[in-house]
């Protein structure tokens, strides 16, 4: 069974926060009624709903980008808020075929904003530039597609027609120009924490690269020309170039050195269309300069990257080095662990023991101590009757039966004797009288 990623199992989460965001944000500032720019990115109606949804959600990503050099330069006058706007309504969205893409890759109906809930504000954009008494300015942004290429050879991305290829490769480009300024602080931060504006952004790449092959077919070579072209399956590469801010460094670098190239070439036009008197000597000098800079520009990019490739081996080695050192602290860990559950386990035991031992001991104090009350008040009973003179009287029901016949006859004879010896006494008395 193969290891799913976050991805697989989340989506692209990082982006459903920042169109969350943009969104909350966007209606919350309509609510309030303040003076602000709001910026509504509209996909456009003429290509298919994927082409037009996921182009306008790349397009505002590229458009947060610059309201985050805005942000950091400190030229936003006012507070900017800005959402895509999915071209068509809320019930053409549900059940369709974009509704189906979407849910996919974990981005739900909550975080969209379609075009009938918008739509009105929308039409207000005119009135908003021209009327000065209105609070908010709003500026709608079209998604188009790129401008007409000159050289047939070397087509740009979405030169076929895939708005979304080319809004994708803008972002790149703008990543890789902002990123090689300003760094990882060029993101405000307020997408679930650090860095997550950042994955946002790449989160985006990746939907517009799972949206052209799902527009191309798998980039079907039966619409190659058509669809797609060689330029438009370089954003996979594209999206992964934007995951660390090193490498995204590294292609500002290599954009600057491009487009130093390109002045270089642009001086060595200008300077081959003098008169060949004047541009002999000189086309010598400029080619030979423009050679240098090639081979400078070449190197230099050359060994930023291997510093970056021995870099990242050497991050990754102690990555290694380090996950096998937790590994054994983890193995002995569980071990002791082990341990001591069979100590704590024979502690529970002994103890049990030692409780059962010390309520039976109690159970027979507990007895002992009402034997030595019962003692004790019988005692105190037989001394107090001794010091009155009186005797205890046992009931006769406690009495042995042959007790009871010996007492009763014991007690009448005695009764007899006394009887007789008093009239003895009786007769003797008379006898002298007479």
């Amino acid at each position: 069974m193969t290891e799913l990623n976050k991805e697989e199992i989340l989506g692209l989460w990082r982006l459903r926060s920042l169109l969350h965001e943009l969104k909350a944000n966007l209606f919350a500032a309509l609510a309030r009624g303040e003076k602000c720019v709001l910026k509504l990115v509209a996909g456009s109606l003429e290509t298919p709903p994927i082409d037009g949804a996921c182009s306008a959600i790349v397009r505002a990503c590229h458009e947060h980008l610059q309201i985050c050099k805005l942000e950091i330069d400190g030229l936003k006058d006012l507070p900017i808020y800005m959402s895509p706007v999915i071209p068509m309504t809320a019930e053409e969205f549900d059940g369709s075929e974009l509704d189906s893409f979407f849910r996919k890759i974990g981005i739900g109906y909550d975080v969209l904003l379609f075009l009938d809930s918008i739509e009105e504000v929308m039409h207000l954009s005119e009135q908003s530039q021209s009327d000065p008494d209105f609070a908010a300015r709003i500026e709608v942004i079209q998604v188009a597609c790129p401008p007409p290429t000159t050289a047939a050879a070397t087509p740009t991305a979405g030169s076929c027609g895939l708005r979304v290829s080319w809004a994708a490769f803008e972002l790149l480009e703008m990543l890789g120009l902002l990123a090689s300024r300003y760094g990882p602080s060029l993101f405000l931060g307020d997408i679930d924490g650090t860095g997550g504006e950042e994955l946002a952004m790449k989160q985006a790449l990746n939907l517009a690269a799972k949206a052209m092959l799902n527009l191309t077919q798998e980039l079907h070579p039966k619409f190659e020309d058509k669809l797609w072209n060689q330029t438009d399956t370089r954003l996979d590469r594209g999206s992964e170039a934007a995951e660390t801010a090193e490498e995204m460094l590294l292609r500002g670098m290599v954009s600057s050195l491009k487009e130093q190239n390109d002045l270089q070439r642009s001086e060595i036009v200008a300077l081959r269309s003098r008169p060949a008197q004047e541009s002999k000597e000189p086309k010598e000098l400029v080619d030979a300069e423009v050679q240098t800079v090639n081979d400078t520009g070449c190197d230099a990019a050359g060994s930023a990257a291997d510093a970056t490739c021995e870099a990242q081996q050497m991050q990754l080695d102690m990555l290694h080095q380090e996950v096998g050192n937790k590994s054994r602290e983890l193995r002995r860990s569980q071990d002791t662990v082990k341990l001591l559950r069979s100590e704590l386990e024979q502690q529970r035991q002994v103890s049990e023991q030692f409780r059962l031992q010390t309520e039976m001991l109690e159970e027979q104090l507990r007895r002992t101590n009402e034997r030595l009350k019962k003692l004790e008040k019988t005692s105190a009973e037989v001394r107090h009757m001794t010091s009155t003179g009186e005797m205890p009287e046992m009931p006769s029901s406690s009495l042995p039966k042959s007790w009871k016949g010996s007492s009763a006859c014991r007690c009448f004879s005695d009764d007899e004797a006394e009887g007789s010896s008093a009239d003895e006494q009786a007769q003797c008395a008379a006898t002298g009288s007479r």
